[in-house]
């Protein structure tokens, strides 16, 4: 129970933790790094099934699931210190989407020819980060999610990055359904006013 408090009342606490976490990552700390993966591995996984799910791919769950999980680990190590200032969940998800992504692009490069591999190089072919002019726009509009206070940021990180359903996020962030679609909601016009 206290967890869901934590969570739910104190989603700046939990961004600090994180933030502060990603600092002593950076610095190296072994032990920083261990509480790192052991709050967010799950979000990973998680991620990652809910991505090949949406995309019809459930075919690569069991021979393909901890592979990207591990390739999205490695990224980042090899790029924690890219984390400047800001949300360190926000960075988080959208390098985490990037290399699901890109590992799905990779796999479907050398996959035989077939529905699966079609279906893939089509999600792959029209992904909106590859053109430049839609990539600065999406970096404009997660700097203004990153401006958000942390409960809007987390909704609109939740459900449009992580592809969460109002209910999943009101059973991770220990709320009710109708709470999600409220904040849902107030985060959308929070969003628009800035974006103004």
């Amino acid at each position: 129970m206290t967890a869901v408090f934590f969570v739910s009342r104190g989603g700046r606490v939990l961004a600090d933790l994180l933030n502060s976490l990603a600092r002593k990552c950076q610095q190296n700390d072994r032990e920083a790094w261990d509480q790192l993966v052991e709050r967010l591995h799950p979000r990973v996984e998680g991620h990652v099934l809910s991505i090949l799910r949406r995309y019809g791919l459930e075919q690569m769950i069991g021979p393909h699931l901890q592979d990207i999980v591990n390739y999205v680990w490695k990224d980042v190590i090899e790029n924690i210190h890219k984390f400047e200032k800001g949300n360190f969940e926000l960075w988080f998800a959208y390098r985490r989407v990037r290399r699901v992504l890109d590992y799905l692009r990779i796999e479907a490069k050398h996959a035989p020819s077939g529905s699966a591999a079609v279906r893939r190089r089509e999600i792959m072919d029209g992904d909106s980060h590859a053109d430049p002019q839609k990539r600065l726009l999406f970096r404009q509009v997660q700097t203004v999610i990153e401006s958000l206070p942390p409960k809007y940021a987390n909704m609109m990180m939740l459900y449009y990055w992580e592809g969460l359903s109002y209910k999943e996020i009101a059973d991770s962030l220990g709320l009710g359904h109708n709470s999600i679609g409220s904040l849902h909601s107030r985060a959308l016009r929070k969003l628009k006013k800035k974006l103004k």
